[in-house]
């Protein structure tokens, strides 16, 4: 390496390293290996532990077709408001915000209330009686609450159906810009989780949260939704203009190609 201070990488999930809630292919499990033999390696994500398990096992516990090195990374769900390291037992939470404590209970069960209406209130759009419901519309994350208008339950068929209406009606802005007007939401950002929910959390806790746990200066991220409503936004710009670099991608194979130029410059 050029200097004696470890850079660190940090990587959106969805639409960077694995297609939308899908396993995480082989050719970025060894990207992500190389790279961390040159730089940590992180991962900060809306979304919840289990389901990085789901879909970065073959990354995380695949002795044979991964040769990461573990010293070298640092798992953030929930926008990095939970922090996981790799020791010889497997995983273990190293650090988690608490939004309820946060809010407050009342303000907080407030908020699941609020949310609750909403989903009802979808029932009486033009686009509700095409809408797939499949449950587990509201998942509470400790530090941070997401909620899926079709459901998390949802397979890739009702995802890419949700998809498509979404894209046709624009119904995440419309639901952000009529649905969250109100005091309820004066203390909480709301943005975008993945193609298909929105993530809720306390002001000020989006992905930038996980430079509560690393220099920005030394560090670069990769992301795919760095505009707009995009829930990469805040961290890309921060890193822009504070880290080391930021880059917007609009594929894993861009992903991948990223990485390569970062290897080649952190040799």
């Amino acid at each position: 390496m050029k200097e004696n201070k470890v850079k660190t990488v940090l990587f959106d999930m969805d639409g960077t390293l694995t297609e939308p809630r899908k396993s995480i292919k082989m050719n970025m499990v060894s990207a992500l290996s190389r790279l961390s033999k040159h730089a940590k390696v992180g991962i900060v994500t809306g979304s919840g532990f289990k389901y990085i398990e789901e879909q970065c096992s073959r990354l995380l516990w695949d002795n044979i077709g991964s040769q990461m090195n573990f010293e070298n990374f640092i798992l953030m769900p929930c926008n990095g408001t939970k922090v996981y390291k790799m020791e010889r037992s497997g995983l273990k939470l190293t650090y988690e915000a608490d939004m309820k404590a946060k809010l407050g209970e009342e303000k907080y069960n407030s908020l699941i209330y609020k949310l609750i209406e909403n989903q009802l209130r979808l029932k009486h759009t033009l686009y509700g009686k095409h809408m797939p419901l499949t449950g587990n519309f509201i998942d509470c994350r400790g530090s941070m609450i997401n909620w899926c208008p079709i459901g998390r339950n949802a397979n890739q068929e009702d995802r890419a159906l949700w998809v498509s209406l979404d894209l046709k009606h624009n119904i995440r802005n419309s639901i952000l810009d009529n649905y969250f007007r109100s005091p309820d939401y004066s203390e909480i950002e709301i943005k975008l989780g993945g193609s298909t929910s929105f993530d809720l959390f306390p002001s000020g806790w989006d992905k930038t949260y996980a430079y509560n746990h690393l220099e920005v200066k030394d560090c670069y991220f990769i992301g795919d939704r760095c505009t707009g409503q995009g829930n990469d936004k805040e961290i890309y710009e921060k890193t822009k203009t504070c880290g080391l670099g930021a880059y917007e991608v609009k594929s894993t194979k861009e992903t991948i190609e990223k990485i390569n130029l970062l290897i080649g410059e952190l040799k």
